[in-house]
């Protein structure tokens, strides 16, 4: 996603950057609220729901490839599988990571790149994307 590097988006969600500083000029491939659907240099949104929380699944998506994940709490050691170090890995800190994702100004972001497959709503009044699970 043109422009949209983990320092441009840790910027933009308000958010607090821990990771390794050799990321923090790569930029996302997509992005997702749900765990099943990430993908490679994806940017996962850690959210807490009704029926589970996103933060259950950080090392899944850690094992699956993601780039990085927004999250709401540090991420600890007991969070990652087996052979994944904290030092491996990227995440953004924020107050609220669904409220994050409502922070991408939409101009940013291609209308072909607002799809995938997936049901992407459109803020009307803030021209602001709002993932309800996933856009790339």
């Amino acid at each position: 996603m043109k422009n949209l590097t983990l320092g441009t988006i840790a910027k933009v969600v308000s958010g607090t950057y821990h990771g390794p500083e050799r990321l923090l000029d790569r930029e996302i491939e997509g992005a997702c609220l749900d765990s099943r659907l990430v993908r490679r240099e994806w940017l996962f949104f850690a959210t807490p729901g009704e029926k589970t929380d996103g933060h259950n699944f950080l090392g899944q998506v850690y094992e699956k490839g993601a780039l990085c994940t927004i999250t709401q709490r540090d991420v600890e050691k007991a969070d990652l599988p087996e052979g994944i170090t904290l030092s491996d890995v990227a995440y953004i800190r924020v107050s609220d990571s669904f409220c994050a994702g409502n922070r991408f100004p939409l101009s940013s972001i291609s209308r072909a790149d607002c799809f995938h497959g997936i049901f992407t709503a459109l803020h009307p009044v803030s021209s602001t994307i709002c993932p309800s699970h996933a856009w790339r």
